[in-house]
């Protein structure tokens, strides 16, 4: 398994016989495997997970499935305004929350995020991947103590739903604007799941809250798992 950041919240993961890219909006994608097919998710609309720049990067492939949170609008004169083939319809497969969807031979399941759109977790040759877009424990000091408690409550119902899974590969969110509380999602995460590796995403440029995450990861018993991201078209191989 070959994994390369590319930008915030974006990743790509080739295994052995298909390539999955999550989140894209912006950065260089590597050069990918004509032979292999890719498989696009984009979580929600919101512009720094999701940008019609996707088809046009991967114009050069033919054989690519989009799976896209149903909130993503796209039809025929839309793309053709923004000079996109509108033939990319026809392999466009939009997933709502807290449903399971079987496409080719991998399986999709959702969960409801705390923010819009999907988080995905991902049975796919043998191992199960879990992405979670905006899915996190959103606590913010300039909200109101009602909002944050029910941003907890909503984070943690839907975390409760995959309690205990066995997860190979995790993409979680570590937003330095959450200030001291950035880590908490990632954190009840690791400690909910049996998550062999994780990455951390959604941190714009700030690589700063890597150093953080890495001392709070080791103290709280899950440092051996963490895979520290330091810039972009950084590369792992990663025997699993």
């Amino acid at each position: 398994m070959k994994v390369t950041y590319v930008y915030h919240s974006c990743f790509v993961v080739e295994l052995q016989n298909s390539i999955l890219i999550f989140d894209y909006f912006k950065g260089g994608i590597p050069v990918l495997n004509k032979n292999k097919i890719i498989y696009v998710f984009s979580s929600h609309e919101h512009q720094d997970h999701f940008s019609l720049t996707i088809f046009r990067e991967l114009e050069r492939y033919s054989n690519v499935r989009y799976i896209f949170s149903n909130d993503i609008k796209l039809n025929k004169g839309y793309l053709e305004r923004n000079h996109v083939n509108p033939a990319v319809l026809e392999n466009i497969v939009h997933v709502q929350a807290n449903q399971h969807y079987d496409v080719d031979d991998i399986r999709i399941e959702t969960l409801k995020s705390t923010d819009k759109g999907v988080a995905f977790l991902i049975q796919a040759e043998g191992k199960e991947i879990y992405h979670a877009g905006d899915l996190n424990w959103w606590h913010w000091n300039e909200e109101t103590t009602d909002y944050n408690q029910k941003m907890e409550e909503r984070f943690k119902k839907q975390i409760a739903l995959i309690n205990n899974r066995s997860i190979d590969l995790a993409f979680l969110p570590a937003d330095a604007r959450q200030e001291d509380y950035f880590w908490w999602g990632f954190d009840y995460f690791m400690k909910q799941t049996n998550t062999k590796i994780v990455f951390p995403m959604h941190f714009w440029e700030d690589y700063t809250v890597i150093d953080r995450l890495e001392k709070i990861a080791f103290k709280h018993g899950y440092g051996s798992n963490l895979y520290s991201v330091r810039g972009e078209r950084q590369e792992w191989v990663i025997q699993i």
